[in-house]
């Protein structure tokens, strides 16, 4: 069964890093999938700024993030 720690992650822009956008996006879903197989997972996740694009229709990262919030 999985519970929830006390943690809150932010995400600022689309991805992580700061170098080719496509690689930054593909690192961020990968976390995302990672998240997932752990038994704790975080209370909260933030997206603002460029970040909320990750969010969007059509986004790589939208079906991990999906399968994250099931």
């Amino acid at each position: 069964m999985k519970t929830f720690n006390n943690t809150l992650i932010q995400i600022s822009q689309i991805g992580m890093g700061s170098g080719d956008e496509q690689l930054d996006i593909q690192l961020v879903t990968n976390y995302f999938k990672l998240l997932g197989q752990e038994n704790e997972l975080p209370y909260f996740i933030v997206l603002y700024n460029g970040g909320v694009k990750l969010a969007c229709t059509g986004s790589p990262a939208l079906e991990s993030m999906q399968e994250l919030a099931n």
